[in-house]
């Protein structure tokens, strides 16, 4: 699994700018944990913890076809139950689809 790196707006309450999400361990009973990482606007860590998909959210995860799909999901749960909102997630980001070549007029 990747690092879900998400940017986050700092609150007076939650001084992070930066979370990353990182896999932890899997228990087939449980479901997987993940270490989090907190950030500060400076990028020094400010907190660690490990945090256990709930049962739940384990439970309903359904097959994606597509690997973005899966760490979205992991990234939802996991801020939902951490009370943090992110703005955005820097990483992993979707592949950017090869070009289609066009025939060249001149060569055709």
């Amino acid at each position: 699994m990747k690092t879900i790196i998400l940017s986050t707006t700092p609150t007076p309450d939650l001084n992070v700018s930066k979370l990353h999400i990182d896999f932890n361990s899997f228990d087939p009973h449980c479901g997987p944990s993940f270490w989090i990482t907190y950030y500060n606007a400076n990028g020094k860590i400010i907190d660690r913890e490990i945090q256990q998909l709930s049962f739940d959210a384990w439970q309903n995860w359904t097959s994606e076809n597509d690997e973005i799909a899966d760490y979205k999901y992991i990234a939802d749960k996991v801020t939902e139950e951490l009370g943090i909102t992110y703005t955005s997630m820097d990483s992993p980001v979707a592949p950017t689809p090869e070009p289609t070549p066009t025939p060249d007029p001149v060569n055709a």
